[in-house]
């Protein structure tokens, strides 16, 4: 099975973007545990341009996208973050994923999902509203 293969590795590395942080606010899902239940070990990352995008969100809408928004700024503190230089999350996280060794990319965002797949990058997404898969192979 290819959860199998990827335990195998040492530690497998999850870069996250926008959409996937705000996933415990809008379904109730526990990312570290799903994730965790998925791969087994891991260490996640945070692009600064995915934070700056969760600031804007913060800061530019109202009601529940912006409480969320405002939570998912307070659960990325006990991720690491890494540095990116394209202002545009999706590139930075296509980027980051092809330079870093044994890299997922978790989304939600279809549009970088098939950007993902294009490259054989693999990704990690939520289905039917309370579970991860995981598609693709680690390099």
């Amino acid at each position: 099975m290819a959860i199998d293969r990827l335990r195998k590795h040492k530690i497998i590395k999850v870069i996250f973007d926008t959409s996937i942080l705000l996933t415990p606010f809008e379904f109730s899902i526990n990312i570290d545990f799903e994730l965790e239940k998925l791969l087994g070990s891991f260490e996640a990352f945070i692009p600064t341009c995915v934070i700056e995008e969760l600031k804007t969100l913060s800061e530019k809408t109202t009601g529940k996208k912006k409480r969320n928004a405002n939570t998912a700024l307070k659960l990325v503190e006990k991720y690491k973050t890494i540095e990116c230089k394209h202002r545009e999350p999706d590139k930075a996280l296509i980027e980051i994923a092809k330079k870093l060794p044994k890299a997922i990319v978790a989304t939600n965002d279809t549009e970088l999902i098939q950007k993902l797949r294009s490259r054989n990058i693999p990704v990690i997404y939520l289905r039917g509203k309370n579970r991860f898969v995981l598609e693709g192979e680690l390099r």
